[in-house]
């Protein structure tokens, strides 16, 4: 396995991880998408701005397991079918201290049974070449390679962080439309040399 480091992840970009869902929960999970948010956000006071979004995904980062990763969407998904590249995409990216499940099911989304993510292997975004559910470093793989779709957040300083592609979805996780049309929603950070700061939803799209 290739060495993991902030700088051949963000910084070279030499590689990059992937990540799975399974339906299976393993010791080796490192978060989960659909059921209920992180404990995390149980508490008033770091569920506040929440109320008119359910929870998507969370997940560990790699470099300190401490920290987990968890996405919000809007519950009208119209919220972002219009508005749906950085600034205006209102999906909200939320760095947190890691913890287990919730118990509340205030924000949950009906239309996604809980699967587990787990790490699956360290490559080349060139070496992709199976599904995933979340590509993290390296460079974004687009399904349409436009470039109004980050010229703003590379004129603002942003640079690809991690993406959700949906062709990596359990058979038994959604029930119903699929959040991004069976797409890839791509979240961008600000990096230093030595940390990232400014998660935020960059742009979605699909074929």
């Amino acid at each position: 396995m290739s060495m993991i480091t902030y700088s051949s992840l963000f910084i070279e970009r030499s590689v990059c991880i992937l990540y799975t869902a399974t339906t299976f929960e393993r010791g080796s999970a490192i978060g989960w998408i659909g059921g209920t948010a992180p404990m995390f956000f149980d508490t008033p006071q770091n569920s506040n701005g929440l109320e008119h979004y359910t929870f998507y995904l969370t997940f560990q980062t790699p470099l300190n397991p401490r920290t987990s990763i968890s996405v919000f969407l809007p519950k009208d998904y119209d919220c972002y079918a219009e508005d749906d590249r950085y600034p205006d995409l209102p999906i909200k990216v939320l760095e947190h201290p890691t913890t287990e499940a919730g118990i509340l099911q205030d924000l949950s989304s009906p239309s996604l049974n809980k699967c587990y993510i787990e790490m699956s292997r360290v490559c080349t975004s060139e070496e992709v070449d199976t599904p995933y559910l979340i590509k993290l470093g390296g460079f974004p793989i687009l399904i349409q390679d436009k470039e109004r779709y980050y010229r703003a957040l590379e004129q603002d300083g942003f640079s690809f962080m991690f993406q959700v592609d949906e062709n990596g979805y359990p058979e038994e996780l959604v029930n119903g439309n699929y959040p991004f049309n069976f797409g890839c929603f791509y979240a961008y950070a600000l990096f230093k040399s030595d940390c990232f700061s400014e998660l935020t939803a960059g742009f979605w799209q699909f074929s």
